[in-house]
């Protein structure tokens, strides 16, 4: 039960702080001054270079795990207590 309530605090300041994006309440919810642009340009890019060099792709999916796992222990250092740990 107090997994759930925290998830539910979550979900509720998560969609309290959204509120201030540009477009909110629309489906698909577009990221805010151009962003979402450069980001399908991006993908688009990802998916065309995989495609016309195979190898390409593994390397690629490397990066974007080493790149995630980069920003996971960043977003864990952001917590008070995982940060000193984490060191």
């Amino acid at each position: 039960m107090i997994f759930e309530i925290i998830m539910y605090g979550i979900i509720v300041l998560s969609d309290f702080f959204g509120r201030f994006l540009p477009g909110y309440g629309e489906v698909p919810l577009k990221l805010p001054w151009g962003v979402d642009d450069y980001v399908a340009l991006g993908i688009n890019g990802y998916k065309v270079l995989a495609q016309s060099f195979p190898p390409m792709q593994t390397i690629l999916n490397a990066f974007l795990i080493y790149i995630g796992f980069r920003i996971a222990i960043q977003l864990l250092k952001a917590v008070p207590i995982l940060g000193r740990t984490l060191q």
